[in-house]
């Protein structure tokens, strides 16, 4: 029973409902005599099934998120912590907002590597504009430093940025902070997977003497591969590292 679980649930749930679907779809019609159609059923369920698997998007994210690994000896003047995304208006243990995941595992390193070398921290992240939900109230380095003041982060070792709305803006306005308290070699610490594109920018915008320590690894260097592996995904992953491709397209083109 636990194995014959773990194989229908994905059957379940989108995506893999819809491709279960469209598979059922197109063996009725096979047997209607509709054949054409048929496979073109069948064609689109095998990519989304092939797209959705956990061996092709690590294949993907993992060229993103091992361009950088942590460096096991650096220092530097002040940490830059660029925001990961947050939720608004949720319980929280000390406010009504909250940092999502990625903004956790980012806040989290930025905090173990102040109480290791005793520097700064510089939270980086405004009010970020959702074409759905408008402009969010509450800016993202406000959460942030309430988080790594939770934490024990003393609050005169953290600095806020809260005008930046994308990673370029993150990179323009740390800028001005450093060169205004003379911070010259930064550490900067994001998501593994986001952190070519952030290196990219924040060289583009000046940064020279930079340390790049990335965070919340999603794939492993040495991954072994269950069954359920290639079962239906959530595509997630793959939609990351899609949007960090397209990320370091666009950046190259435009700036």
């Amino acid at each position: 029973m636990f194995v014959l679980k773990k194989i229908l649930t994905p059957f379940l749930i989108p995506p893999g409902l819809f491709i279960a679907m469209l598979i059922i779809l197109g063996i009725w019609l096979f047997y209607k005599n509709q054949k054409k159609i048929s496979y073109w059923c069948i064609f689109i369920a095998a990519v989304f099934w092939f797209a959705s698997i956990k061996p092709v998007s690590d294949i993907f994210l993992s060229k993103l998120e091992y361009y950088f690994v942590p460096p096991k000896s650096f220092s530097g003047d002040i940490v830059i912590v660029l925001g990961g995304g947050m939720k608004e208006n949720v319980p929280d243990f000390s406010g009504n907002s909250a940092l999502n995941s990625a903004g956790l595992e980012r806040v989290f390193t930025a905090a173990r590597i102040n109480k290791e070398k005793d520097i700064p921290i510089i939270a980086s992240g405004g009010a970020v504009f959702s074409p759905w939900r408008g402009q969010a109230k509450k800016a993202e380095a406000e959460v942030a430093k309430r988080f790594l003041m939770d934490i024990g982060i003393a609050g005169n070792k953290i600095i806020i940025e809260n005008k930046s709305r994308d990673t370029y803006e993150n990179a323009v306005f740390s800028r001005k902070i450093c060169i205004e308290r003379g911070f010259k070699k930064v550490i900067i610490v994001t998501s593994a997977f986001h952190m070519p594109r952030a290196a990219m920018i924040f060289k583009k915008v000046g940064f020279e003497d930079n340390v790049y320590y990335p965070t919340g690894y999603k794939t492993s260097k040495e991954s072994k591969y269950h069954y359920t592996d290639f079962l239906p995904g959530d595509m997630q992953a793959l939609s990351l590292a899609t949007k960090e491709y397209l990320g370091l397209i666009f950046y190259k083109l435009f700036y």
